[in-house]
């Protein structure tokens, strides 16, 4: 093992430049638990400044922290099942194969984004889903995983989570009716 100073930062070129982690050591080091959308999460942050949002929104109906953040993995076939916030969500791409996050606007139209860290090839290492958007993602490689952060705010609370009902989104938006079967619990 090869360790020295670069830049200011210690450097361990075995780890840096030969090893390479799999979803089952970021589950473990980061004390990831399942999600109800599928897939792993740890929450990581929820900021101690609050805000009232009942005179600016309704829709939240109260106090909100300011923003949260959590780690998020899907590996191989999981997904994160199609749902909707009364926030805008952060993605923020760290490890695995590339990630794409399907989104249906409220006009209907899909947008697809790639979450990864090859511009050449349309993967960015951050992407924005607007609130109110109905969103799903999955891995682009099944054989691997995706490990992101995931950034909300006014920050995260289930009451502002929708997990959408397969028949509802297939009755509000039949041209996606494959995606949607795919992505979304019966």
């Amino acid at each position: 093992m090869k360790i020295h100073q670069e830049n200011n930062l210690i450097v361990n070129d075995e780890i840096s430049n030969n090893m390479r982690y799999d979803a089952d050591y970021w589950i473990e080091q980061l004390d990831m638990a399942a999600h109800p959308e599928g897939g792993y999460f740890v929450e990581t942050y929820r900021s101690e400044q609050r805000v009232d949002l009942d005179a600016e929104n309704e829709d939240f109906g109260g106090r909100r922290d300011i923003a949260t953040s959590i780690f998020y993995l899907m590996q191989g076939k999981e997904f994160s099942a199609f749902h909707r916030m009364q926030s805008d969500e952060n993605w923020y791409f760290h490890d695995g194969a590339g990630v794409l996050i399907h989104q249906i606007t409220p006009d209907g139209e899909l947008i697809t984004s790639r979450l990864g860290m090859d511009p050449h090839e349309g993967y960015f290492p951050h992407i924005t889903v607007p609130a109110g958007t109905w969103f799903a993602a999955e891995v682009t490689d099944k054989l691997s995983f995706g490990l992101v952060s995931c950034v909300v705010s006014p920050g995260f609370e289930y009451q502002d989570f929708e997990l959408a009902r397969q028949e509802d989104l297939l009755s509000e938006f039949p041209q996606h009716e494959d995606l949607i079967k795919r992505l979304s619990f019966q």
